[in-house]
Parts: structure tokens; sequence; C-alpha cells
């Protein structure tokens, strides 16, 4: 194409990336995904398939090396830049790779090639670890984890910031756990926990969880791609109001897939350290699998609360989907595609 008319998108073959990539073409704009291969699950083969060339395009490249990926930003006037490294029990350096050499390269080409406005899909885990009665918003300082993940995703959510005073326009997204069709992790690894048999929790049934379904975050999103008041600001999206925890997760689920299960209520310390043993044993070739993350036994063993007024405010946005509805969906879209 001859004009600068396309939406680039990192990570469009990924959960949010692919469901963001079929928002923007159902909206009648022209998308091109970077992807590091051309292996595409079914949904993106029949999106491609209905779409024209004029309307989607795939670029095949490496963002964490930024002369590969050069050519992907001709024409380009937005950026989505959604790719990141997050469940894993790799190396630090490779989620220093992924998550804040490959944003330093994205924002670089931003700024090289002039694009409009780079829309950045952060976390909510950049606040860190909340103390007694603490409520998080966009003003709140970050907070190092002492883990790969958010500890990456924080790093580069602060280039992203500085590049803003080199003359990059952004946007930045702080999502709680996502969910919903397509999500083939978060929903999908407390489900196998369950059909194991047994499920330990280790926040006393009382903390909640920081969700937002799918196609909330989505929403935000676009919305805040077409709203100007959105220009170098930053919006913590999810349901500020459910009160679900991982053990009202595990009821419903097993439930809907009528699945027997012990939870067993373990004490947060031991939770740690079984997780940070196991993760030990792996790197030394003990173990194929941790039992579980060091990085999830923070994550669901503390009581994180957020404030989502700010996007409420200004983007006049709001959640639409309760938990329980959204469940079924992704129990239907599962069904349908992963079983």
């Amino acid at each position: 194409m001859n004009s600068k008319n396309w939406i680039l998108i990192t990570g469009g073959t990924g959960f949010i990336g692919l469901a963001l990539v079929k928002r923007l073409i159902a909206l009648g704009y022209s998308v091109r995904i970077i992807t590091r291969n051309a292996n595409f699950d079914r949904s993106l083969k029949n999106l491609f398939s209905e779409t024209s060339n004029s309307r989607v395009d795939i670029f095949i490249g490496e963002i964490h090396t930024s002369s590969s990926i050069k050519q992907a930003f001709r024409n380009v006037d937005y950026v989505f830049h959604v790719a990141a490294m997050v469940h894993s029990d790799l190396p630090y350096a490779s989620f220093e790779t992924a998550n804040v050499l490959a944003t330093k390269n994205i924002c670089e080409l931003c700024l090289e090639f002039k694009v409009k406005r780079l829309l950045y899909i952060s976390t909510c885990d950049v606040f860190g670890i909340p103390g007694k009665n603490v409520v998080f918003n966009e003003s709140s300082p970050f907070k190092y984890w002492l883990e790969s993940y958010p500890d990456t995703k924080i790093k580069a959510t602060k280039l992203v910031k500085d590049f803003q005073k080199e003359g990059i326009k952004s946007t930045i997204i702080y999502p709680g756990w996502v969910y919903g069709p397509g999500d083939k992790a978060f929903i999908p690894s407390i489900l196998k926990q369950l059909q194991s048999g047994f499920m330990p929790i280790w926040d006393g049934g009382k903390n909640k969880l920081c969700l937002v379904y799918i196609d909330d975050l989505v929403d935000a999103i676009i919305i805040a791609f077409n709203n100007e008041k959105s220009v170098n600001e930053d919006f913590l999206i999810l349901d500020d109001s459910s009160r679900i925890n991982l053990e009202d997760v595990c009821v419903m689920l097993g439930s809907l897939f009528n699945t027997k299960c012990r939870i067993i209520h373990l004490p947060y310390r031991i939770a740690y350290v079984m997780a940070w043993a196991s993760q030990k044993l792996v790197k030394m070739r003990l173990f194929k699998e941790p039992i579980m993350l060091t990085s999830d036994v923070k994550s669901l063993g503390h009581n994180f609360n957020f404030s989502t007024k700010k996007a409420k405010s200004v983007l006049n946005w709001s959640v639409k989907t309760e938990f329980e509805s959204g469940l079924l969906k992704w129990k239907s879209w599962f069904e349908a595609n992963m079983m």
C-alpha cells in the first residue's frame, strides 16, 4: 500500500493480540502482524482466508532483533505492542530479551518511522505486592517482585514512559488476569490441576482475583486508541468490583466439567518453599517442570486491590461481563477448540 494506513501488532497470534486483531479488522482497519513463525492456529487461518490481503498482512521477524522487523514499520500509523514472555521458568535473561530489549526496539522504530501512537500492553503486576489495605491506581509507584516477568515488565513500561520524553505518543494499559475465549493458559492450567485430583490453595480462600474478560480488555484498548485524552496516559483495566477468589474459580470449574477434586489449603510459606525448591530441581534437571512457580505463589497469595476510576472517567469504560458469564463463554470455546 502506498500510504501510511497500517496498524502493526506484536503478539498478534497470541491470546490478547489475536482478539485485538479480530476486533480491528471487524472495525475496518488494516492490520499487520509481526510473528516469529508461520505456524498459526485454526482461528487465525480462518481469519486470513476470510480477509483480503489489503486488510491483513503477516511479517515474520524477531522483535528483539531490530533489523529483522524494521521493514514491518513501513506505512504504519499505529503500533500495538502486545507480545511478551509471561509464564515460564526460563532464565531471567530470556525475559529481559523478550520483554525489555524487544520493547526498546519497538520504541526506537516508532520514533524512527514517526508512528502516530504506540499502545503498550503492560500488566497490573508492575505496582508490586501490596501492603495491608493498599489500593493501587495509576499513580502508584512501581515495585519490583524479584520475579522475572513483573520485574522485566516494569523495566519495559519505564522505557515506554522514557520515550514519551523523546517525542513518542503512547498509551499504557495495565490489565489484570485475562480470561475468556482464546485463553489457553490461565483457566486451562487451573482445570488441569483440578483434573489431577487435588488443588493446592494458599490464600486462605480470601484473596480476590483481579480478573478481566478478554472482550472488556479489548474494548478498553480500542476506546483508548480512539480517544485523544488517552495520549501519554496509562490505565488499569480489570474488574475491581469482583470478589471472585481462586477457590470460587475451582468450585465453578469443577462443577462445569464434572470434576471431583480435593482442595488442600496450605500455609503461604509452605507453598512458596515448594515452588522455590521445585524450580531449583528443574534447573538441576531433576524435575521436568516445577510443581508451581514462585511468581504464581506471590500473585495468588496476596490480596490485591486496584482502582479503575481513571479508566471509567477518562475512557468511559466499564466492565460488561461478569465472571460467571465469561467462564461459560470460555467453556464453550474450549470444548469447541481444545477438546
